[in-house]
């Protein structure tokens, strides 16, 4: 008899006996997925202003949403905050892990309620993403009685009937470490530990990879639960077999494991967790995580079963929440961190940073946010050498960086491109918010270094849908409208072109065309709440902040740094409908002028809000 056959002898003969035993439902304290979804609804509904659910993405078979809830303040915004990454039950039978997050979620919430100030630093300073179900198929399999199912569905054999052939291991399936797995299991379709055909085959672990590509996690935990193995364990990355061995960050991840261990107590309470190196030896996600991102990822294995008595769960998961709150305050104490842009452009770039002191050949390169340039990354403290790589770039080093023991160091770096483009033009006329009264004048702007042409967008909205101009060949400074615009409110922007190609557009500005006369210009008055971007934007010295109000509203109009501590206040009464303009000169409440960094402006207007981020160069 073939191994093939052997293996879906012996697998059927499981399957067999797991489908005698289907009566063994899931006990009704464990939560089922469409509960954990009702029960984040309802916090959602209640919290908005710290709460947004949305999915992860979607499962192989079923195309069941990966839950995803959101917790930080500004909760609909994307800060640029360090990413947290906390998720369970990748192995379906595991179902203390949702139990986990569920409870911690509930806990935050409370917290911030009591406005405890420590909560409080978490929820401005972190963007904390709670995933209870990796493998939601998965769960929905155990909750219909088969609590022996450990993957997810994927129809291995192709013939649209789920059965015993079917499922992939998510936990094998990324692919540092893929092609090591070499064991019956990991290679055998009906093993409940199946690798899949190859790498990220399945879409639970393609989305898990979009969204670790974009937020580039500070830290992550993984929560599981026993089927086999050892239990009350957390397993911190790695060692590299067949490699170098150790990770380059073995001493960091050793101590900060052995603190987030030692804050959580065994079920009997004989004593704290243990800790110990994961191997790479399989496609697992705290490999995934460490490799490509250099992520602080723990793999907790909770309990010592995987589904134990329901009168115990309470305070199994209760036993959690200390190690958890040790994880995200380690998350904000020493690191690196800063922003990355190109020199010309001042564009945020992807780039490469290397630690130099904590590199090598197996893991991957570490980079900044493609969006924001941003890179974060916990180190111990000690000088560190930086070392930023981009192929359009020149590289840069930086030296003698000292990491403190209490919080993140902050290294901006600008890097010059090999084939510069120009940087955006400054807007010059009409200046924002002229009220012209003439449908037909010149545009004017600024001539950046090197150019060979223009475009120039003018547009009835701010996001440039209906444009009334577009014009890209545009050769000289200056444009002038063939045909007279008619009256109202008009966005406009413009960009440069060289042989390197097109730079960044300028920041967009506002102007009116209107009649002297008080029906014109009430036909001005803004129809919505809006915060427009600073103008302009970087700065270095004083930037204007204007903003729309469609009726009369009590207004705060503050500006806060890059950890959420407020600076100054620029307005707090109540302001008349209308368009309205202050400045601010980059100092603070008592008159000190800040730093260069990011800083943002936040508007509040009766129930609207809005945030805009500013850049301030000196």
């Amino acid at each position: 008899m073939s191994i093939r056959k052997f293996c879906t002898l012996i697998f059927a003969v499981s399957i067999i006996f797991v489908g005698l035993s289907l009566a063994d439902d899931l006990p009704s304290r464990y939560h089922t997925y469409q509960q954990v979804l009702d029960s984040f609804s309802v916090l959602r509904d209640n919290h908005t202003e710290i709460l947004k659910l949305d999915t992860l993405g979607y499962s192989q078979r079923d195309s069941v949403p990966l839950i995803r809830l959101k917790i930080s303040d500004n909760a609909e915004l994307d800060e640029d905050e360090p990413a947290i990454f906390l998720c369970a039950e990748v192995h379906s039978e595991e179902v203390l892990g949702p139990e986990v997050l569920l409870n911690f979620t509930g806990d935050i919430i409370a917290r911030y309620l009591q406005e405890d100030p420590i909560t409080l630093k978490y929820m401005r300073l972190l963007e904390i993403f709670v995933v209870p179900f990796l493998n939601p198929e998965g769960h929905l399999v155990v909750e219909g009685g088969n609590l022996d199912w450990r993957k997810n569905k994927s129809d291995n054999d192709s013939d649209n009937v789920f059965d015993f052939h079917d499922g992939v291991d998510n936990n094998r399936n990324y692919d540092i470490g893929w092609s090591f797995d070499t064991t019956l299991g990991g290679m055998t379709p009906e093993s409940l530990m199946y690798k899949g055909c190859a790498p990220f085959s399945e879409s639970e672990n393609r989305a898990m990879a979009a969204f670790a590509q974009k937020y580039k996690p500070v830290a992550a935990l993984d929560y599981h639960s026993p089927t086999y193995g050892t239990g009350q364990i957390a397993y911190f990355p790695w060692n590299f077999q067949g490699g170098h061995g150790a990770s380059p960050d073995y001493t960091m991840m050793n101590h900060i494991c052995e603190l987030f261990a030692g804050k959580l107590i065994k079920d009997d309470g004989t004593g704290p967790y243990s800790q110990a190196t994961g191997y790479v030896d399989k496609g697992d996600i705290r490999s995934y995580l460490y490799g490509y991102f250099g992520t602080v990822v723990f793999t907790v294995e909770v309990c010592t079963t995987n589904i134990p008595s329901p009168i115990l769960v309470d305070g199994i998961v209760a036993r959690q929440l200390p190690g958890i709150y040790y994880f995200l305050n380690r998350a904000l104490g020493p690191a690196i961190t800063g922003v990355i842009r190109d020199s010309i452009t001042l564009e945020p770039l992807e780039a490469e940073v290397r630690v130099q002191q904590r590199i090598n050949a197996d893991i991957k390169p570490r980079k900044s946010r493609a969006d924001t340039g941003r890179y974060h990354r916990l180190l111990d403290e000690g000088d560190y050498t930086l070392r930023f790589l981009n192929t359009d770039y020149r590289e840069k080093y930086v030296y003698n960086v000292h990491v403190g023991e209490i919080e993140p160091t902050t290294v901006n770096v600008l890097l010059a491109p090999l084939r510069p483009r120009p940087a955006a033009p400054g807007l010059l006329y009409p200046e924002p918010w002229d009220s012209l009264t003439t449908g037909i004048f010149t545009f004017d702007w600024s001539n950046p270094a090197s150019f060979n042409r223009f475009r120039m967008d003018v547009s009835r909205d701010t996001g440039f849908d209906n444009l009334v101009i577009m014009d890209s060949i545009i050769t000289i400074s200056q444009y002038r409208p063939s045909v007279s615009l008619d009256l109202g409110r008009y966005y406009w922007r413009v960009k440069a072109h060289n042989t390197n190609g097109w730079g960044p557009y300028s920041p967009k500005q506002v102007f009116l065309v209107t009649a002297q006369n008080d029906i014109e210009i009430q036909a001005t008055l803004p129809l919505e709440y809006c915060l427009y971007q600073n103008y302009p934007n970087p700065f270095n010295s004083t930037t204007t902040i204007t903003f729309d109000l469609p009726q009369q509203t009590q207004v705060e109009l503050n500006c806060y740094d890059i950890t959420g501590a407020l600076l100054t206040s620029l307005e707090s009464k109540i302001l008349a409908a209308g368009h309205h303009i202050y400045k601010w000169d980059g100092s603070d409440r008592y008159g000190r002028p800040v730093v260069s960094g990011i800083y943002f402006c936040r508007l509040k207007a009766g129930a609207f809000g809005a945030i805009q981020k500013m850049v301030l160069l000196k």
